[in-house]
């Protein structure tokens, strides 16, 4: 059996490199500006540091006007009510990331079993 051999020559192959990283970093640039949240919301979801127990959430968030409203698929992962609280503040308590609870609230939840 004859082994089928290329024949795009390798600089041209080459050339091709800067076109795919910018379609990757195009397609990572809105993946990250559709998980923003939008303007105005009440609610965010907050990603804190893996191991953040659901205690330890609450505790970040004493002394603010935010409040806790359910976690997600881990006890790090939370939506928080603002309370009228600019959803930045959350990085000052320590979460790695605030988006938009719809968007990641579909996954990153825990799912329903029939036994609940």
């Amino acid at each position: 059996m004859r082994a089928h051999r290329d024949s795009t020559p390798p600089r041209r192959r080459l050339a091709y490199m800067p076109a795919g990283a910018l379609l990757l970093a195009s397609f990572l640039g809105l993946g990250a500006l559709s998980l923003r949240p939008p303007a105005g919301v009440d609610q965010v979801a907050a990603i804190f540091p893996p191991g953040v127990g659901f205690a330890e959430v609450q505790s970040r968030l004493a002394g603010t006007r935010m409040r806790l409203v359910r976690n997600g698929l881990a006890d790090w992962i939370a939506i928080v009510d603002l309370g009228g609280s600019a959803p930045e503040r959350l990085y000052d308590r320590g979460a790695w990331l605030i988006g938009d609870p719809q968007a990641l609230g579909g996954c990153l939840v825990r799912p329903v079993t029939a036994g609940r």
